[in-house]
């Protein structure tokens, strides 16, 4: 069975920084979550650290760094078609341009990464 240990991690980080120490039982055994908090899997990448914090502090009205990427990708794919197909996805770009100015910075990155993918493959 697969556990979150984000969280276990976290603390752990924190304390470590604060040089505090959890309080341990009488008995000296060792926490498990703290023993499979130092697992590689469990540690965040940089990227991913980077866009979680960047999405916790994107102001309301503004695009994520990760949007501006997919705003460029589709610009790009854009310019690759012509007539009434070109057309259509210059709308369907600026509604979904303004839906995401609405979201919440953590919707905004849910979105655009799919938004990535699916460019990606076309």
């Amino acid at each position: 069975m697969k556990k979150n240990l984000m969280p276990a991690a976290l603390l752990a980080l924190f304390l470590a920084a604060c040089g505090g120490e959890p309080a341990a039982p009488e008995t000296a055994a060792p926490a498990p979550a703290v023993a499979e908090a130092s697992a590689p899997a469990a540690v965040p990448t940089a990227s991913e650290v980077a866009t979680a914090s960047e999405a916790a502090v994107a102001p309301m009205g503004e695009l994520i760094a990760l949007c501006k990427e997919a705003e460029t990708l589709e610009n790009q794919y854009i310019e690759t078609l012509s007539g009434a197909e070109k057309e259509e996805r210059i709308k369907h770009r600026d509604t979904w341009l303004a839906s995401l100015k609405e979201a919440t910075a953590a919707e905004q990155e849910e979105n655009c990464k799919q938004a990535i993918e699916e460019l990606k493959e076309e």
